[in-house]
């Protein structure tokens, strides 16, 4: 099963991309490319994900990209999907 979900990247002033998910909010890192982001970003999110299964607890549906749209100032984000393939 793969699962999308909104990343988030801001540019800081030293030119590096802060990284968040919305649905996991301690999930951050940061890259000072989009491409080095987007690999940093997947590597997060599964790492995050792994710990929440072992735990044994339910890895939540992830929210659209249009609600992620609608509850920030997206005028400053870049926005991605994120894969998330889970067994």
């Amino acid at each position: 099963m793969a699962n999308l979900f909104v990343w988030t990247g801001q540019n800081h002033e030293s030119l590096t991309r802060l990284l968040s998910f919305p649905d996991f909010p301690g999930v951050v890192t940061a890259a000072p490319t989009i491409d080095e982001a987007r690999r940093l970003a997947k590597q997060a999110l599964a790492l995050h994900v792994a710990g929440i299964l072992e735990d044994g607890e339910a890895v939540p549906e992830p929210s659209s990209l249009d609600q992620v749209l609608a509850s920030s100032d997206h005028s400053a984000l870049t926005t991605l999907l994120v894969p998330l393939k889970t067994r």
